[in-house]
């Protein structure tokens, strides 16, 4: 304890020694200078005086055979004045000034802590509140697919709209079924063995994929129910009616 208190003791002296050295030495900067850097001779040739007589007389000697002097108050006050000062900046400085200023940036600090964690969190709300809009959206068009379904397999027709609207802009698709449908409506069936070259075969694979054929004892290829639906629409586009089996 007492090495703690001694080193308190010591810090204290110290920065009032530092302190009031620094502002002396303001006050006495004249002097300083006159002692360190101005030649005796120049001094001596001017005033008649060795330097240090000089600095003596004008700057750090006090007059005592006429103590009320100007120059004997400028003195006191170099001594008395730099005194003050260190202690107001060893005192009241920091009351009145530092630790406020202190005070103040930790406050800034915090506050600007603060304001960033709104921002994250609002952040986070723009992004949970986007992935439960997203999810929900998702959800609406797997339950529209759903139903979609549902309606499909009640009534094919429907189901069947919605993937003639995507067929139709298909030109490799709408091109394969209208070669087919010139043999099958002109012939009611596609004959494997006897039309086979009469078709490309990636154009019968196409409409295949398309479900609109369908295999018939094992050498004949006809329209699904699917494929004449197709083709009455698309012979309806064309303006050509088209021979119901």
């Amino acid at each position: 304890m007492n090495a703690i208190f001694e080193y308190v003791r010591k810090r204290a002296v110290s920065t009032i020694l530092v302190s009031y050295t620094v502002f002396w030495a303001i006050f006495h900067w004249q002097g300083i200078y006159t002692t360190i850097f101005v030649n005796q001779d120049i001094i001596y040739g001017k005033y008649g005086l060795l330097k240090n007589e000089y600095v003596n007389k004008y700057f750090f000697g006090f007059n005592w055979s006429n103590i009320l002097t100007i120059h004997n108050l400028d003195i006191l006050l170099g001594w008395i004045i730099p005194a003050g000062l260190a202690y107001f900046y060893i005192w009241w400085l920091p009351r009145l000034v530092i630790n406020p200023a202190y005070k103040r940036e930790i406050n800034y600090k915090k506050d600007r802590e603060l304001e960033k964690l709104k921002a994250e969190k609002k952040r986070q709300d723009e992004e949970r509140k986007l992935i439960e809009k997203q999810t929900a959206t998702e959800e609406a068009k797997i339950e529209l697919a759903n139903k979609k379904a549902e309606v499909s397999e009640r009534n094919p027709v429907i189901g069947w709209q919605e993937e003639y609207r995507e067929f139709i802009l298909n030109e490799n698709a709408v091109s394969s079924f209208d070669e087919l449908l010139e043999i099958v409506y002109s012939r009611r069936s596609f004959d494997i063995n006897e039309d086979i070259d009469k078709i490309r075969p990636e154009s019968l694979l196409l409409v295949d994929i398309w479900g609109l054929t369908k295999i018939v004892n094992n050498n004949r290829i006809n329209l699904t129910d699917k494929g004449k639906y197709f083709a009455r629409l698309y012979k309806a586009s064309q303006g050509k009616g088209v021979k119901n089996e």
